[in-house]
């Protein structure tokens, strides 16, 4: 990714450099990457399992001893390694090795850049859209207190199932975002 991000021509985001292409270096990047993700998996989670940490917690569950045990962390590492290598996969499917000390530019560029970026645009303005839903429904349901956190889940599975069967409601939410998209 080191050599990637220092030798890549901004104007050719395809044309990579041939040593990005040696087994040591596809290597490092699935470690680097499967660390990357664990940590930003994590982060992300953390709205999600509080719930469950906080429930766990009343219940009297021994989180030191769950986090201490190997199935947890082998299952956390393998998802690591499973999600690194598949993006350096997918990396590796939309880029072209050119030849050492030449341009960038030698190498033909692949795929559609145009339709990469709509579809870029529209995945963020999925997120901000879900994001968004995901903040209101909890402030909404955090009023009905511990039965409120109990219908939370049902209620965010339902509005999920209800932007895939009518996207132009979710589309209608941030319509600026959602812009340039189609």
């Amino acid at each position: 990714m080191l050599i990637v991000g220092t030798t890549r021509d901004r104007r050719d985001p395809t044309t990579v450099d041939p040593r990005a292409t040696w087994l040591v270096s596809r290597m490092t990047a699935v470690l680097v990457l499967a660390i990357f993700l664990g940590i930003v998996a994590a982060v992300i989670t953390i709205p999600i399992g509080i719930p469950a940490f906080i429930f766990g917690w009343y219940t009297g569950v021994d989180w030191r001893v769950l986090f201490s045990q190997p199935g947890f962390w082998i299952s956390v590492v393998g998802m690591s390694l499973i999600a690194g290598a598949r993006a350096q996969h997918r990396f590796e499917a939309t880029t072209t090795p050119g030849k050492l000390h030449t341009s960038a530019h030698v190498a033909p560029i692949i795929g559609d850049l145009e339709h990469d970026r709509r579809r870029s645009k529209a995945a963020n303005a999925a997120q901000v859209t879900l994001i968004a839903t995901y903040v209101v429904l909890s402030y909404v349901v955090s009023i009905f207190g511990r039965t409120g956190v109990n219908v939370f889940p049902i209620l965010y599975a339902a509005l999920l199932m209800f932007y895939d069967a009518r996207p132009d409601v979710a589309q209608r939410i941030f319509p600026d975002l959602w812009r340039g998209t189609q």
